[in-house]
C-alpha cells in the first residue's frame, strides 16, 4: 500500500521498504539470488501511514522515518541489537501530513521536512543528540500543499519546491533566513501534484510536474524562470507524479503514469520524444 523506496547507496544489498495493507513497514531484500522480506512493524511495534523515507550516510545506522496513523513523525533505525523506533513528535511538538523527505547530501545535519495538518512548511532537525522543529511557513507566510522537494547543490542555498494551496509552484530558499518566491507568477504554469527537482551536477535547476490539465511541464532557472509545456511537444498526458533521471552519458529521462495507468517514457534528445512502454499497468 503506497509507493516503495528503494536502498541506492553502495555497500548495501538491494533493499526496498515499503507500508503494507495493515500499515505495517516492511524490508524486502534481494541477497544470494533471492528475495526475502521481513515485518519491521512486527519488531517495532509502530506503524506507518504514509511513505517512507530514508538516509543511509558513511558513519551513521540506516535510518528510516514516516508518519504514523496519528500524524507523528517516527524514526526507525537498524542498529547491531535490531530494529528500533522513536517518536521524534513526542519531542517536538510538530505533527505531520503527507510524506516526509530528508536531506541526505554530505556537509548537511539530518534535516527532514514535512507538511504538517495546518498546511505549514516544518523544518526538524537533529543535532547535538536532540531533536528541534522549526514553523518554516510562520517565517516566510508559504503555506505548503504537497509533499516538499530538496535540493542542496554545492554553491546552491538550500532550496525547497511545493505546491501551494492556489496550485502555484513556491519556491522557499535559506539565505540568512528563510525566503519564499512564487514561480508560478513569473512563468504562469501551475501545478497539480508534487514536484520533482533535476538535482544532478552540469544540469541548470529543473523542475518538473503535472499541471491541472495533465500536462508535463518543465521549469528552469536560467537568469530567470521559464516554462515549457512538454505534453504540448510529445502528446503523452501525465497522470501522477514524474520520476526523473539524469545519469552522465545518458539523455534526460522522466517516468509517470499517464490516465490509461500506461507507464510513460519521455526522453530529451534534441527534442522531447514520448514512448509508451509497454509493460504493466501502474496505479499511484
Amino acid at each position: 500500500a503506497g509507493n516503495p523506496v528503494i536502498l541506492t547507496e553502495p555497500g548495501w544489498p538491494l533493499e526496498i521498504y515499503y507500508r503494507d495493507p495493515s500499515n505495517h513497514l516492511i524490508e524486502t531484500v534481494y541477497e544470494s539470488g533471492s528475495w526475502s522480506s521481513w515485518d519491521i512493524t512486527a519488531s517495532t511495534g509502530s506503524q506507518i501511514a504514509s511513505d517512507p523515507a530514508i538516509m543511509a550516510k558513511p558513519g551513521w545506522p540506516l535510518e528510516i522515518y514516516y508518519r504514523d496513523p496519528s500524524n507523528h513523525l517516527i524514526e526507525t533505525v537498524l542498529e547491531k541489537s535490531g530494529w528500533h523506533s522513536w517518536d521524534v513528535t513526542a519531542h517536538t511538538g510538530s505533527q505531520i501530513a503527507g510524506n516526509p523527505v530528508i536531506l541526505t547530501e554530505p556537509g548537511w545535519p539530518l534535516e527532514i521536512y514535512y507538511r504538517d495538518p495546518s498546511n505549514h512548511l516544518i523544518e526538524t532537525v537533529y543535532e547535538s543528540g536532540s531533536w528541534s522543529s522549526w514553523d518554516v511557513t510562520a517565517s516566510t507566510g508559504s503555506q505548503i500543499a504537497s509533499d516538499p522537494a530538496i535540493m542542496a547543490k554545492p554553491g546552491w542555498p538550500l532550496e525547497i519546491y511545493y505546491r501551494n494551496p492556489s496550485n502555484h509552484l513556491i519556491e522557499t530558499a535559506f539565505e540568512s533566513g528563510w525566503h519564499s518566491w512564487d514561480v508560478t507568477a513569473s512563468t504562469g504554469s501551475q501545478i497539480a501534484g508534487d514536484p520533482a527537482i533535476l538535482t544532478e551536477s552540469g544540469w541548470p535547476l529543473e523542475v518538473y510536474y503535472q499541471d491541472p490539465s495533465n500536462h508535463l511541464i518543465e521549469t528552469v532557472f536560467e537568469s530567470g524562470w521559464s516554462s515549457w509545456d512538454i505534453t504540448a511537444s510529445t502528446g503523452s498526458l501525465v497522470a501522477g507524479d514524474p520520476a526523473v533521471w539524469a545519469k552522465p552519458g545518458w539523455p534526460l529521462e522522466i517516468y509517470y503514469r499517464n490516465p490509461s495507468n500506461h507507464l510513460i517514457e519521455t526522453v530529451h534528445e534534441s527534442s522531447w520524444g514520448s514512448w509508451d512502454t509497454g509493460g504493466g499497468e501502474v496505479a499511484g
